[in-house]
């Protein structure tokens, strides 16, 4: 059997990483309207409490005795950022635009045919089929588009949060348009030695 080249090897376990990983990510897209839901009531029930408090607190030292002096509040906040001002910058990180709870599903949904599809064509590669380098070629090319996409979404929603995809949106496009190089320019004619060679008993 042709033994396997070394760029084959290295390609094709960085895809079935890189395939894996976006899988679960096509996974948390989903969720991600749920979870800054959930988030965004926290930080709404963190707030309600620490309102009460302040008015229990105001009330309490409200209640003195005519000529007795009120008693300096245990509240006394030391920095200029007020408990109200973090509260509002909470708010706007987990402010998200109308479309993107529809957005963030489609696009886990479209994630997990991209990235199974990607996983594939690594795991092809590895066993060097042959359509093998076709189809790790085409599934680097759309990786590329679907990561170049979110970059594209992160910008227009404006959003703290959702930028937060800019860092992955950008790692993809580095490392799938090394490996589409590395790929398209390596020596392929082990795939050809390995198809032609008769099968073992």
């Amino acid at each position: 059997m042709t033994n396997r080249p070394t760029w084959v090897t290295v390609v094709g376990v960085i895809g079935v990483i890189l395939g894996c990983f976006g899988l679960l990510g096509a996974g948390q897209t989903i969720l991600m309207p749920k979870i800054m839901e959930f988030q965004r009531e926290m930080v709404s029930g963190f707030q309600k409490a620490f309102e009460e408090e302040l008015k229990q607190d105001s009330s309490k030292r409200g209640a003195t005795k005519p000529g007795e002096k009120a008693a300096p509040s245990k509240k006394a906040w030391p920095h200029d950022l007020q408990p109200k001002d973090i509260f509002a910058m909470f708010d706007r990180m987990l402010d998200m635009p109308p479309w993107f709870s529809t957005w963030a599903i489609a696009s886990g949904i479209t994630a997990f045919f991209v990235y199974g599809f990607y996983l594939y064509a690594a795991i092809m590669l590895l066993l060097m089929k042959g359509p093998a380098i076709r189809h790790f070629t085409i599934a680097l090319g759309v990786a590329i588009a679907f990561s170049l996409v979110k970059v594209g979404v992160a910008f227009a929603s404006q959003s703290f949060m959702v930028f937060s995809m800019l860092a992955g949106g950008f790692f993809g496009v580095a490392v799938n348009a090394v490996l589409l190089i590395v790929t398209v320019t390596s020596d392929k004619q082990a795939f050809a030695r390995h198809q032609s060679s008769p099968p073992t008993a």
